[in-house]
């Protein structure tokens, strides 16, 4: 298809004789006699270049570069002044345009230089596409697999990484959500810019605001300066919202509005704020059935879920288990410097017939266990037995220990229980979230 050019012109001489020039040398071309005219095209079609005139109708050809940069930032603009000036140049190059050219124009030189932008516009767009390439490799190769259920899995992953779309990411407790969501951001366009990861259901929901949108100073007691929210450190790049089903009404009403309009607004503050941030959360929560109980916003589901990806457990994806413990040997034993352990064949049958209700997470603290506690240089069957402790709902308690003992070893042991998910820890200790978050900064338990 032959590159496809708009002219924008008020002067209908010029602007029909450059376009009978440019069909001429086989461009297909379109023209607009206002500046009206050329943003409905603009809007309409992808360019591959734009000639506009300085002075249109009132307006200057400014503002048309501005608008089609905006649409599509890899057009090039060419913009044609009778009054030209060093501060007219500036202006335009600073806004992205190509060159700029002085009335009157030869129409010999206009044609080399279409000629040399649309050179300019075709090597971009073949850089622009070996970068994606190298993002898509480099972003996947962090995810150890070779099952059919991840292969297709990252393949689609892959395809919908270079978009600007919302993914929702399905699956259970321990599977690697945000893992994948970290591959998809370094697959994308936006992986020089932050990936910034926040647990909606590990926070309180006053924390958990001033976290997500900032604060002014005063916005409330403590707020002794301002502070940018993760929206904003996001700006360019993507926010990870896990367990995204644990957030409050209200918290999702604010969510919703920033995935409507693109801005946020600081607690305290007056001002909106812009941001372009691409949303990826995550759940192991039936989301749809929430909605029916009228715990989540079916709105907000929607935004949310324009792609949704769902991670298989690990019982289903069995032939990635050697691959991923050969991994968590290497890593744990380069991180307590020793030589990777072998494991015997025992040992590996009985990992590859687990049950793996923690999916990978509990993969790789059974293998770190057995790292830490072998002492024969090689895994076998008795290193990986499971912990007691996960079998059994009782817990061991030897010796004097204090109430406030008791208290920390049992939320500890829940939290193991539950793969540290804190809003099922809450559940299963009957106490609120709030009050756990408290309870684990208080006794300064560790969450991996």
């Amino acid at each position: 298809m032959p590159p496809l050019i708009l002219i924008v012109d008020d002067d209908d001489t010029t602007r029909l004789l450059w376009r009978e020039l440019l069909e001429m040398q086989g461009y297909q071309v379109e023209d607009a006699g206002s500046t009206l005219d050329a943003f409905e095209r603009i809007d309409a079609s992808l360019f591959d270049l734009i000639i506009t005139d300085l002075l249109i109708d009132n307006h200057t050809g400014i503002d048309v570069l501005i608008r089609a940069k905006k649409v599509y930032e890899s057009t090039e603009v060419i913009v044609i002044t009778g009054h030209g000036s060093i501060d007219t140049a500036v202006e335009a190059m600073q806004n992205g345009a190509y060159t700029y050219i002085t009335k009157p124009v030869d129409t010999e030189a206009l044609v080399m230089i279409v000629k040399n932008a649309l050179e300019h516009y075709r090597l971009r767009h073949e850089v622009r596409n070996l970068k994606n390439q190298i993002h898509r490799e480099r972003g996947f190769d962090s995810i150890i697999h070779r099952s059919d259920p991840m292969r297709r899995l990252i393949d689609f992953a892959s395809r919908v990484a270079a978009t600007d779309s919302s993914i929702l990411i399905l699956g259970e407790s321990g599977v690697g959500k945000e893992v994948l969501a970290q591959a998809i951001h370094d697959a994308s366009p936006r992986s020089d810019k932050n990936f910034i990861a926040i647990n909606c259901g590990a926070l309180p929901e006053t924390l958990l605001e001033s976290e997500l949108f900032g604060f002014v100073k005063g916005a409330f007691t403590g707020a002794v300066s301002a502070r940018k929210g993760l929206f904003e450190e996001a700006d360019g790049g993507t926010l990870f919202l896990d367990e995204i089903g644990e957030t409050s009404p209200s918290m999702q009403v604010k969510l919703l509005r920033v995935l409507q309009e693109g801005e946020i607004r600081r607690i305290g503050d007056v001002r909106n704020i812009p941001v372009d941030v691409r949303i990826i959360a995550a759940t192991n929560k039936d989301l749809d059935q929430m909605v029916q109980e009228k715990k989540f916003r079916e709105d907000l589901l929607f935004r949310l879920r324009v792609i949704p990806l769902t991670v298989p457990p690990l019982r289903q994806r069995v032939a990635d288990i050697p691959l991923l413990a050969e991994h968590f040997i290497k890593f744990h034993c380069k991180k307590m410097d020793r030589k990777p352990l072998p494991i015997t064949s025992r040992a590996m049958n009985q990992l590859l017939h687990a049950r793996w209700k923690g999916n990978v997470r509990e993969l790789q603290n059974l293998i770190e266990r057995a790292i830490v506690l072998n002492t024969d240089d090689v895994i076998d069957l008795d290193d990986i037995n499971p912990d007691p402790d996960w079998e059994s709902e009782h817990i061991a308690i030897t010796g004097d220990v204090t109430l406030r003992d008791m208290e920390k070893l049992v939320i500890e042991h829940t939290l193991k229980r539950c793969m540290y998910n804190q809003a099922e820890t809450a559940r299963r200790l009957g106490i609120g979230r709030n009050t756990l978050w408290r309870k684990i900064k208080q006794y300064e338990i560790e969450i991996p």
